[in-house]
């Protein structure tokens, strides 16, 4: 306890004397706070001199533990809130040029897919939609393709009604998600459609879903689906959209994406999120009911709803500033508890290179059972807070 008084009163009087704000403050606590290498060195030497006993070895292995623990938290804490402050909603200086990626492997889920990005996509924008196809290498390859291009051109009619034009792709691969990818890169798509599968496989346990490749190695809009009517029919539609979700440089344009999509419907539409992030969506969605939640934990995953019933999930990639673990453990309970829930799950475009996501990807991931542990820092160092940072 002393070693922590020390570092964070140390931490608190730099702050003051070089007016560091409030998270600045607690970002040089987060460095400063854990003994490791030299406190190890030097309680060696010690117990090798017979100056220490074990007791005395025992509780400064116990001190590197805790000051390191609290070290990580209160530094990645600290670190998100200064980016959330640095964070504002800002267009890319290139314009978003929308290019929807449809990846099929069923026939019967063509109609779905092609009547959400018919209503997605802008209609002043005349680039084409890709249908792509991507079967692993097998006998049967040539026989499947056939099916799923005859199913293409069959519902490509209301394309062509509205002056859309679509250019079928087609891959070979063993890798279905190298495969998406691949194409994804190759014609600068923007947005990729994704049917949501749960069909469990040894190979699926081992190796992951589709979509679940896809979200974690893609920079490109996701819009992960299960519909199970025609958009148009469901007459309740209730979105969520997590915590801090304005701060992401995709935010206006999803948004605005968003409220294109919903004027096809007469339904009740209802939004959940924090308060922060509703003043930025009620200025664009005027005639929705805005609702905010003090909790995440409000939203009960179990609630039932019936088939007329769509839930909108606004989420995010990890790693990202409103990545929120509660919201992830909320929308993954919710997809996987029924069948028959229909519901669109958007994780935002993030703007990086392949190169950047792949060594954020390869860093150890916090478990969500441990967000509970992300909480203490907050209530350690709030029992140093003075009256000026309340």
């Amino acid at each position: 306890l002393v070693g922590l008084l020390t570092k964070y009163w140390a931490s608190y009087i730099t702050g003051w004397i070089y007016k560091y704000s409030k998270h600045e403050t607690r970002v040089l606590f987060g460095l400063s706070v854990s003994h490791a290498a030299a406190t190890l060195a030097i309680i060696k030497v010690g117990y090798d001199l017979k100056l220490l006993d074990m007791q005395v070895v025992n509780g400064t292995v116990l001190l590197i533990l805790i000051s390191c623990l609290i070290s990580s938290f209160v530094t990645e804490r600290a670190a998100r809130n200064i980016a959330l402050a640095q964070s504002i909603p800002t267009e890319i200086n290139e314009p978003r040029t929308e290019r929807f990626l449809i990846p099929v492997s069923n026939p019967e889920n063509v109609h779905r897919l092609m009547e959400l990005v018919l209503m997605l996509k802008n209609p002043s924008n005349k680039e084409p939609v890709y249908p792509l196809s991507v079967i692993e290498d097998t006998p049967k390859a040539n026989q499947i393709l056939k099916l799923l291009r005859s199913a293409i051109d069959q519902h490509s009619e209301s394309f062509l009604n509205n002056g859309f034009q679509i250019e079928a792709i087609k891959r070979v691969d063993v890798n279905v998600v190298e495969g998406i990818l691949g194409a994804a890169k190759s014609y600068d798509i923007s947005d990729i459609l994704i049917t949501y599968k749960n069909n469990p496989s040894t190979a699926k346990f081992l190796f992951g879903n589709v979509h679940e490749g896809v979200i974690q190695k893609s920079v490109q809009t996701i819009w992960l689906n299960r519909m199970l009517q025609s958009f148009i029919n469901y007459t309740t539609i209730n979105i969520y959209i997590t915590p801090k979700a304005f701060a992401e440089t995709s935010f206006s344009g999803i948004l605005s994406t968003l409220m294109r999509f919903l004027k096809y419907t007469k339904a009740k539409i209802t939004i959940q999120s924090d308060s922060e992030t509703l003043k930025n969506f009620s200025l664009n969605s005027k005639e929705y009911q805005l609702l905010e939640f003090n909790s995440i934990m409000g939203l009960n995953s179990e609630t039932e709803v019936n088939q007329d019933t769509l839930s909108l999930f606004w989420h995010a990639r990890e790693h990202t500033v409103s990545f929120n673990f509660e919201f992830d453990n909320l929308v993954n309970t919710y997809i996987k508890q029924s069948d028959f829930r229909s519901f669109i799950v958007i994780y935002p475009e993030i703007h990086i290179d392949r190169g950047q996501l792949d060594d954020m990807n390869n860093m150890e991931s916090i478990n969500p059972k441990y967000q509970k542990i992300l909480d203490f820092p907050d209530k350690i160092t709030g029992i140093f807070k003075t009256d000026s940072e309340n």
